[in-house]
C-alpha cells in the first residue's frame, strides 16, 4: 500500500517507449533524444541527493532531511522532459494500441513525479507538521533513488478493499504467528474479526534438527562481532563439509564474515566453495550452491525467504543475530513514534514480532522435506540472556537444543554417519 517512484522505473519506461516508438513510427520525432534526456535527468535527481549529503545505501525521511526541498528542481525538470516525450507519443497514439498504452503508463509516472515535486517543496515550510498517518522517505543506492510514501497503518485501506470485494478472504502463511498468536498481523491489517488457527508442522523437528546457540560469543554490538561469528562457526562448517547458508542481518556483515571464512579456509587448505551475495545474481548463486553440493553461501535478507533447497546440499543454516528492524529506518522510526504517542510498547508490538517473523523465515530454509536433517545456529546469546528471548525461543521450530559446542559437534558427527536414531532434547 506504499506509493513510490524510482528513477530506475522512469528509465525503464523511457527505454521501452523509445524502442516501441522507433519500431512503429521510425519517421516520427527524434525518439532517442527524448530517451537520452530522461536518462540524464534521472541521473541528475540521484546526483542532487548525493550532493546534498545523502549517503549511499541510506534511507532518509523527508521530515529529517533538511535540504530535501532542493531535490524538487531536478524532479521538476525530469517531469518536463517526460511530458515532452508523452506529448510527442500522443501524436501517433490514436491508431496504435502499444503507443496508447505507453502514453497511459507515462502519464501515471508523470503524476507521481508531480506529487513528489510538490511534497519536496512543502518540506521547506516552517510551520508544516509531520503527517500523522504516513512517512515520506527516499532510498539512495549506488545507481538509483526511490521516493516512497508509506502508511503507518494499512488497516483502513485493507478494510476498504474487503468491503469493495465483498467476499471471503483466506490468508495463509508459515510465519505470521508469535507464540501461536496472530494479533501482530491481524491488528496491522484491520482483521479484528478474523478467525485464526495454527497447525503443527508435518516435520518432526526434534529428530530432524538441532538448534545451537553459542554463549562464548561477544555482544552483538561489539565492533568485532562479525569476525568472532566467523571464527566460531568455522569448525562447524568444516565438520559439516560446507553445505550451509550463512544468513546475515546486514550487507556489511556479509562482507566481513565471508572475507574471514575465506581466510580460514585458505589457512586450513580447504576447498569448500564460498559463495557471496552480489558476486553473481541470486538465482545464479543458488544454482552454483546446488551444483557444488558442499558450498557455503553467505547472504543477507534476499536469501532469508523464498529459497527451497531440499536434501544434503543444505544441512546447516547459520544466522548471525536476531534480525530486529533497524531503528533508524524512517518507516520503523515513524511507527515507533506513533506507538509511543499512543502510550504503547513499541518494542513488544513492533520490534519483537518483526524479528520473530523474519527469524522464522530464515530458520525455515533448513528443513524443507520429511527426510531432511540439519543444524540451525543462531550466534546471538540474547536468546538465552534477555527476558524477551523466551518469546523468540518458543516461536522457533521445536528442534533439539543446546548451548554446548560438544553437543553440536556430536550431532554433526551423527549426521555425517547418516544414523537414523532419533535425537532427544539435549539439556543445558
Amino acid at each position: 500500500f506504499s506509493e513510490s517512484i524510482s528513477m530506475s522505473e522512469v528509465k525503464n519506461f523511457a527505454q521501452d517507449a523509445y524502442v516501441t516508438a522507433a519500431r512503429l513510427v521510425p519517421k516520427g520525432d527524434e525518439w532517442k533524444d527524448y530517451q537520452t534526456k530522461i536518462f540524464n535527468r534521472c541521473n541528475d535527481v540521484r546526483l542532487k541527493a548525493t550532493i546534498l549529503g545523502a549517503e549511499e545505501e541510506s534511507k532518509k525521511s523527508l521530515d529529517e532531511f533538511t535540504d530535501a526541498f532542493l531535490m524538487a528542481e531536478p524532479i521538476q525538470k525530469l517531469a518536463l522532459g517526460l511530458q515532452g516525450f508523452i506529448e510527442a507519443l500522443k501524436k501517433f497514439a490514436q491508431d496504435n494500441e502499444e503507443i496508447t498504452l505507453a502514453v497511459k503508463t507515462g502519464e501515471e509516472i508523470l503524476e507521481k513525479l508531480n506529487y513528489w515535486e510538490k511534497a519536496l517543496k512543502e518540506t521547506v515550510e516552517k510551520d508544516r507538521k509531520p503527517d500523522e498517518f504516513s512517512i515520506k522517505w527516499f532510498n539512495l543506492t549506488p545507481k538509483n533513488v526511490t521516493f516512497s510514501d508509506t502508511k503507518l497503518s494499512y488497516a483502513d485501506k485493507f478494510r476498504q478493499y474487503r468491503q469493495e470485494m465483498d467476499r471471503p478472504w483466506i490468508l495463509t502463511s508459515a510465519t505470521l504467528s508469535v507464540e501461536n498468536d496472530f494479533h501482530h498481523f491481524t491488528d496491522d491489517m484491520g482483521l479484528e474479526d478474523a478467525e485464526t488457527h495454527s497447525w503443527e508442522s508435518p516435520f518432526h523437528y526434534a529428530s530432524q534438527g538441532m538448534l545451537y546457540v553459542p554463549t562464548d560469543i561477544p555482544e552483538t554490538n561489539a565492533p568485532y562481532f562479525s569476525d568472532e561469528v566467523a571464527e566460531k562457526i568455522w569448525p562447524l562448517l568444516q565438520k559439516n563439509r560446507g553445505r550451509a547458508f550463512v544468513l546475515c542481518t546486514t550487507l556489511r556483515a556479509v562482507q566481513k564474515i565471508s572475507d574471514s571464512l575465506k581466510v580460514q579456509a585458505e589457512r586450513a587448505n580447504e576447498t569448500i566453495p564460498i559463495l557471496v551475495q552480489n558476486d553473481a545474481p541470486k538465482n545464479e548463486l543458488i544454482r552454483q550452491f546446488k551444483e557444488h553440493g558442499n558450498a557455503i553461501l553467505v547472504g543477507s535478507m534476499s536469501f532469508w525467504e523464498g529459497v527451497d533447497i531440499k536434501g544434503k546440499a543444505l544441512s546447516m543454516v547459520i544466522i548471525d543475530k536476531i534480525p530486529f528492524p533497524p531503528p533508524d529506518d524512517p518507516v520503523i522510526k515513524g511507527k515507533t513514534n506513533w506507538l509511543k504517542s499512543q502510550n504503547r510498547n513499541h518494542f513488544r508490538e513492533l520490534f519483537l514480532p518483526e524479528a520473530i517473523t523474519l527469524l522464522k523465515q530464515g530458520a525455515g530454509r533448513l528443513i524443507r522435506d520429511r527426510n531432511d536433517r540439519g543444524m540451525l545456529i543462531i550466534c546471538d546469546k540474547r536468546l538465552l540472556t534477555k527476558s524477551y528471548g523466551a518469546m523468540i525461543w518458543n516461536s522457533l521450530p521445536d528442534f533439539a537444543r543446546t548451548a554446548r559446542l560438544e553437543n553440536a559437534l556430536a550431532f554433526l558427527e551423527e549426521m555425517s554417519l547418516e544414523k537414523q536414531d532419533k535425537i532427544g532434547e539435549v539439556k543445558f
